[in-house]
């Protein structure tokens, strides 16, 4: 095997991490940094993308412009609303928190849902961020604790 095939099977960032733990995580870590799917080295915490530079009221025009008539608009929050009832499943519930985002401007995401952890619901506006943790299906605990 020629040093050009093996470079190109085993990178040298990857050659010299393998004798270097220090050097591995800190090359794990800027994979992440590039791709936020790849696994994470031990300590470094997941954080959503940042949303970057938009204006609340162009959110709402975003969602508001899906509708061909105001009326469809209506009907969305009509349905939006049945699904913010706490006695459906809690992934109904929290799928609906995410959805009522854009209607205050913020950009809405399920990181617990997509990252494995974090709250159940994040809003994010330029300025401000709100953590929302729905508790539907935790009776049982959330007695416990009254």
């Amino acid at each position: 095997m020629s040093f050009a095939s093996l470079s190109r099977a085993f990178p040298l960032p990857y050659l010299r991490a393998r004798s270097n733990p220090g050097e591995a995580l800190s090359v794990q870590g800027a994979a992440v940094a590039l791709n936020n799917a790849l696994p994470r080295p031990p300590g470094l915490a997941k954080k959503p993308p940042m949303p970057g530079q938009f204006e609340p009221q162009e959110i709402f025009l975003q969602w508001y412009g899906q509708f061909a008539h105001p009326n469809g608009a209506l009907a969305a929050i009509q349905s939006l609303r049945a699904r913010l009832s706490y006695s459906g499943p809690s992934e109904n519930v929290e799928q609906a928190i995410a959805d009522l985002a854009p209607l205050v401007g913020a950009q809405g995401s399920r990181s617990e849902k997509y990252m494995g952890e974090g709250p159940d619901d994040l809003w994010l506006w330029p300025e401000i961020s709100l953590v929302l943790e729905a508790k539907t299906g935790n009776e049982r605990t959330l007695q416990e604790r009254c």
